[in-house]
């Protein structure tokens, strides 16, 4: 197998990796760039490979980093499976819907400006349709569960990160090789989610390396500071805000600060 690098090196966004094997092509995630000031030029540019030659698509799972740039490709031609958990083709499809409105409304605006200034229109880089073409194609897969595709084994496990979330090992069953793709990794210390799994012995491992030189800490010591500065600041009649937006990590926060509260029957 031969792997290309198309997104996610050098930032954290836009995660993409091409496989060739044999005489196919197949790619890990086609996620949205995002936080930059080219995000628009970066996402509505396909990397150097036409849609209708991918064979399929493998899903980790359904952050818009991962997952956000799959109804382009389908916009522009692509028609094969989408491998992915149960979970993640659920959220998946909540978060491209989500996704595609945002974009349908952030252009509208930016066409108002561009007419004001005498430029030709853009459009959206997919629409809702788009994303309603795209969830046909999801081809969801039990944890653990072994399917052959194209001379490969697909397998996923559970990487503990949110909602359906996997690392995938795929097996040449020409050579017997092994390669194994993280896709983003749980910490183990999230109270609604399992531990991540350990995969079997594998040759090769492309991995997410975020937080790769951090500790985290213990959840019951983070939720008490969480809390305590929280409580700090109400108490000094201060206006909490708190910007959290991802998904996974609001509905953690929600679950750590009632769980707070009721143990210490404040709520």
């Amino acid at each position: 197998m031969n792997i290309t690098f198309l997104g996610a090196t050098g930032e954290v966004t836009g995660s993409c990796y091409l496989m060739k094997h044999n005489n196919i092509k197949f790619i890990v995630d086609f996620g949205l760039y995002q936080g930059t000031e080219n995000d628009y030029l970066l996402n509505s540019k396909l990397p150097d490979f036409k849609p209708n030659e991918i064979s399929f698509i493998i899903l980790t799972h359904a952050h818009i980093d991962h997952c956000g740039r799959i109804p382009l490709l389908v916009k522009k031609g692509f028609k094969g499976k989408i491998f992915c958990t149960g979970g993640t083709a659920h959220l998946a499809e909540i978060l491209l819907l989500d996704s595609a409105n945002i974009m349908e409304s952030e252009i509208a605006i930016e066409n108002e400006k561009r007419l004001a200034a005498g430029l030709d229109k853009v459009e959206a880089i997919f629409s809702k349709d788009d994303v309603l073409e795209t969830i046909q194609y999801f081809y969801p897969l039990e944890y653990q569960e072994i399917i052959a595709e194209n001379n490969l084994q697909i397998k996923f496990i559970n990487s503990g990160h949110l909602l359906g979330p996997a690392s995938v090992i795929i097996k040449d069953l020409s050579s017997g090789k092994k390669i194994c793709f993280s896709g983003d990794i749980g910490s183990g210390n999230n109270p609604l989610l399992e531990s991540p799994s350990f995969p079997e012995s594998v040759d090769t491992v492309i991995m997410e390396s975020t937080y790769g030189n951090r500790l985290h800490e213990n959840v019951d010591l983070r939720s008490d500071i969480l809390a305590r500065t929280i409580e700090h600041l109400i108490s000094e009649k201060n206006i909490v805000l708190i910007p959290a937006f991802a998904v996974g990590r609001v509905q953690e926060l929600v679950y750590i600060l009632i769980n707070h509260y009721k143990d210490n029957n404040k709520l």
